[in-house]
């Protein structure tokens, strides 16, 4: 649908309504590119996207971001078709 080079998209489509916060959610995908899946999470936590420049940035918010949404997000894959971020 959209390609992973713009995560930012994929921050803006997760991000819950202004005056909202993200209760539950789950996902069901056959497959799963995790760029994609951390953009998503940032999404839904409310984290604004930064620039590829910004890398480490980027990377050193997704830890709070994952105890955030721990237990109110739940993914569901097919085996073996989870892609790695290559880098």
């Amino acid at each position: 649908m959209f390609g992973v080079e713009n995560t930012s998209t994929y921050t803006q489509l997760f991000s819950a309504p202004t005056g909202f916060k993200l209760a539950r959610a789950i996902g069901l995908t056959y497959s799963l590119d995790l760029e994609t899946l951390f953009a998503s999470l940032m999404g839904m936590a409310q984290v604004e996207h930064a620039d590829e420049e910004d890398g480490p940035a980027v990377a050193s918010s997704l830890l709070p971001v994952i105890l955030d949404l721990a237990g109110r997000v739940t993914v569901i894959c097919q085996r073996g078709k989870m892609r790695r971020v290559r880098g």
